[in-house]
């Protein structure tokens, strides 16, 4: 367990050499918000059911947050294709160190210095939009993002462990990612969707990456449908997890067998 600890603070001390590009990637948040606060408000005004600009507002506040809190974590299909289809995975194999777990501290060290800033900065826009959030819901939001990242790294630590038996997995990396941002609530929160696709949606772990910890951090869930979120988290998290192991044994064992 230190060695992976030891991992999380290496990784945090090496992400400050990319401080000043993701400061830079602030900029567009306050521009962002102001053209999605303009559209809804403008499209409430010509719709005959009341649509509150502001509840919409603060949920795309957030779902930034993580969106910017994910974004190493989007890179872990890449990154384990790359190790496989060179070779180089093998070096990791033989060394007394779980490889997901390692891959997952540094991810996870990472999600957690992006977070944290960008909270700072995204809470001092919301309170200039006049939205302060409530500690509570900061609290349980926090929690649902990290299983929500949790979820993604499983997602695409998945995606990138058929890298053992199929070369172009990145296409089908994208494929899914584009159905998880159509179904998961990253170009319209999913409430708003039919409920159709939310039935669909919510037969998968897609909801509960972007979708469940905005709603969370914005306040817009209540406290049982908070804890019921969070427990299908959970629960995607241990099914995905289990998944991952039997997948990661049965590739990692051929790929020794071969010599890589």
């Amino acid at each position: 367990m230190q060695k992976y600890l030891s991992t999380f603070v290496l990784s945090l001390k090496n992400a400050k050499i990319y401080k000043l590009d993701f400061y830079l990637s602030f900029i567009s948040i306050p521009i962002e918000l102001i053209i999605t606060f303009l559209f809804w408000k403008i499209l409430s005004i010509g719709n005959d059911q009341s649509i509150d600009a502001g509840a919409i507002v603060a949920y795309f506040l957030f779902l930034q947050v993580l969106q910017l809190g994910y974004s190493p974590t989007m890179l872990v299909t890449f990154e384990l294709w790359n190790e496989i289809n060179n070779g180089t995975i093998i070096t990791w194999l033989v060394r007394p160190v779980n490889y997901p777990i390692y891959m997952l501290a540094q991810k996870m060290a990472h999600f957690f210095m992006n977070t944290v800033v960008a909270l700072i900065v995204s809470i001092l826009i919301g309170v200039a939009f006049g939205y302060v959030i409530s500690p509570v819901h900061l609290l349980y939001g926090i929690i649902a993002s990290i299983f929500g990242n949790l979820l993604l790294f499983e997602l695409q630590f998945l995606i990138g462990c058929l890298t053992f038996w199929l070369k172009k997995v990145i296409a089908l990396r994208d494929v899914i990612f584009n159905i998880l941002f159509i179904l998961g609530g990253t170009l319209l929160p999913i409430d708003m969707t039919p409920k159709i696709i939310q039935d669909i949606a919510y037969f998968t772990p897609i909801p509960f990456v972007y979708f469940t910890p905005a709603k969370i951090y914005a306040g817009q869930f209540s406290l049982e449908q908070t804890v019921r979120n969070i427990a299908g988290q959970l629960l995607w998290i241990v099914i995905l997890g289990v998944v991952i192991n039997f997948v990661w044994k049965i590739g990692t064992s051929d790929k020794i067998t071969q010599g890589a």
